[in-house]
């Protein structure tokens, strides 16, 4: 994958957010992605499958540590009906 930042319109299930996961974890380029579906959902069930969920107050967030990189991890930030995805150092 050679983009760094973009948007995705597509509707969200647990096997396209474990899909994400896999290409952004790998992508030496990816810096962040915003997912908008058109109907909105309950994202966490999903996320909780291969994340962690972080205390941040009134934010619903979850973090996902990249294997192979020890420093690195992929965030997924859920805001009302979308979720915006960062890889960030830990």
């Amino acid at each position: 994958m050679h983009f760094k930042r973009f948007v995705i319109f597509w509707d969200i299930t647990d096997q396209f957010l474990i899909d994400l996961k896999d290409l952004f974890s790998k992508s030496t380029n990816f810096e962040s992605c915003t997912v908008e579906p058109d109907e909105g959902d309950n994202y966490s069930e999903y996320l909780e499958s291969f994340c962690e969920k972080v205390e941040s107050g009134e934010e619903v967030i979850y973090r996902y540590k990249i294997p192979d990189d020890s420093n690195k991890v992929l965030e997924f930030k859920v805001d009302y009906n979308r979720i915006v995805i960062e890889k960030k150092n830990f």
